[in-house]
């Protein structure tokens, strides 16, 4: 029971003194506000990423202010078939290209993430994942923009 505790101390002395600090904690104080003005492609993917980018819309004069221009794209590649010919793998690959304007001009940021799928037998059971798997990476690429202008 003591070795618990002693074990439990360590490990909190350990993880405060080595620096950790989560990577968005500072995202409460950021200096910009994103709009989404357009959005073409994949509905799915445009979905989440503008759901992710709504936390970042409050206009403000102090703030920089970003208008956000989405095109989406999903393609869909065989990678194998089995030996009847039917589709047993597809790889999914998403491409989103975002065109950023603000005062200064106009920035284009283009991000690609891409996943091998199997597909079973049961084609909604697919293409549930299918669209499982393009909100995940839409909300992933709409926080690697975040990052990104929280750079720039």
């Amino acid at each position: 029971m003591i070795k618990n505790y002693i074990y439990i101390l360590v490990l909190t002395l350990f993880l405060n003194g080595c620096g950790f600090t989560p990577l968005y904690l500072e995202n409460k104080n950021l200096n910009f506000s994103i709009s989404v003005v357009n959005a073409s492609g994949d509905r799915k993917i445009n979905e989440a990423i503008k759901s992710n980018l709504q936390r970042y819309s409050q206009l403000s004069d102090n703030k920089k202010n970003y208008n956000v221009d989405i095109k989406s794209e999903v393609i869909e590649q065989i990678i194998s078939k089995d030996e009847t010919g039917v589709i047993s793998q597809i790889k999914l690959i998403v491409k989103v290209n975002f065109i950023l304007l603000d005062e200064n001009g106009n920035s284009k940021i283009e991000y690609s993430e891409e996943l091998n799928i199997k597909k079973t037998n049961n084609i909604i059971d697919d293409n549930f994942y299918k669209n499982q798997v393009k909100e995940n990476m839409g909300t992933s690429i709409s926080e690697k923009l975040i990052f990104e202008i929280s750079n720039l």
